[in-house]
């Protein structure tokens, strides 16, 4: 039987790239290539570069393998769904408390803090 982390998704090398390459949830989700990067972005005080550096970072759409980044070119549905919890959205959210609480589901298959570190 096919383990949660080896469902394939589509990964792509940026925000702008919508060909996308199909890789496993695992190797998305536990990839250590761009730690170096991410840890800069977290280090930026300016929110409009944060932005701007986030959007040169890998991308996935967690819910399936797609032949185009739009939902009408969805080709086979992971059967997950991805949940985003901005801090924006949730004032006075502590993201690590959260992420504990969260974490205890059953169907919860992953919870991680987003990139510029302040949601989930």
């Amino acid at each position: 039987m096919e383990g949660i982390y080896d469902r394939r998704i589509s990964a792509y090398r940026n925000m702008t790239d919508t060909a996308g390459t199909e890789v496993t949830l695992r190797q998305f989700l536990f990839s250590t290539r761009h730690i170096a990067e991410i840890d800069h972005l977290r280090s930026v005080e300016n929110e409009d570069e944060q932005k701007r550096l986030k959007k040169l970072l890998p991308q996935a759409t967690i819910s399936g393998v797609f032949s185009y980044r739009d939902a009408q070119h969805l080709t086979r549905h992971s059967g997950l769904i991805c949940i985003d919890i901005d801090a924006k959205d949730n004032p006075g959210m502590d993201a690590e408390e959260v992420k504990q609480r969260l974490a205890q589901f059953d169907e919860v298959a992953y919870v991680g803090l987003s990139v510029r570190g302040k949601g989930l």
